[in-house]
């Protein structure tokens, strides 16, 4: 049984954390820019960002954000991710555990918002879905190029 952990990212974590999310999602993510988040989230939210660690490599993390609202805080933005080599061993579920009880601790955190997607297999969708999590039907996602917005208000 491999030995793993689950600690505060280190600065030191984030270059391999990001060569692992620029893996995972090639479509989206290159190393550069995985870079600037994690370090985003490092000096915004270290207390949040954690990192795990199999043989003391580094293979995943969880992070998130946290913002007040009317039923308490909350965490958002939240991203969690495993190299594929380690998926399915019980890692995104320690590490989201400890990430949701050091929430609580620190910042009384009451409720997670996520964005995810769903493979042809309906996961990791199906993933949250067994851990309670549901879409939500009062929120419409929305995205938008902010050169676009701008000229259309200008146009108005």
């Amino acid at each position: 049984m491999p030995n793993i952990t689950i600690d505060l990212v280190q600065e030191s974590d984030l270059e391999p954390l990001s060569e692992i999310n620029a893996t995972i999602y090639p479509n989206f993510w290159t190393t550069q820019t995985s870079l600037a988040l994690f370090e985003h989230f490092y000096r915004t939210k270290p207390d949040l960002f954690l990192c795990a660690h199999v043989d003391g490599k580094v293979v995943g993390a969880v992070m998130s954000n946290v913002k007040p609202w009317w039923d308490g805080p909350r965490l958002t933005d939240t991203e969690i991710f495993v190299s594929k080599d380690y998926q399915k061993h019980g890692i995104a579920k320690l590490l989201l555990t400890k990430h949701l009880e050091l929430a609580q601790q620190i910042y009384h955190a009451v409720g997670l918002e996520a964005i995810t997607y769903e493979d042809e297999t309906g996961f990791p969708y199906s993933w949250y879905e067994k851990l309670g999590f549901d879409q939500d039907p009062e929120v419409i996602f929305i995205r938008g190029k902010i050169a676009t917005a701008l000229q259309e208000l200008k146009e108005k």
